[in-house]
């Protein structure tokens, strides 16, 4: 029994010694923003990450009212255009 226990020990031990590669998390990033027209009351905003990000979402009223959503340390893809035209309402 001891030898088994010495072994699972020496085992273990290795384990904590050896160099274990780590993969970095992929920092938040905004590759793509899509609109589309659904009807003339409706419109589609689509926002594509490079994974699954919950924005902090909140209205601005006022004379010119905007929905806002706020991917909180998120950069931005290269290939994203400084503006998009959206034709939108």
């Amino acid at each position: 029994m001891k030898k088994i226990s010495g072994s699972v020990f020496f085992f273990f031990f290795l384990l904590t010694i050896l160099p274990v590669p780590v993969q970095a998390a992929e920092k938040p990033t905004l590759e793509s923003i899509t609109f589309k027209t659904l009807d003339t009351n409706r419109e589609q905003v689509t926002f594509k990450l490079n994974g699954t990000y919950i924005p902090k979402t909140f209205a601005i009223k006022g004379k010119n009212p905007r929905v806002v959503f706020d991917f909180p340390k998120t950069g931005i893809a290269r290939t994203m255009p400084n503006s998009i035209q959206t034709d939108g309402a």
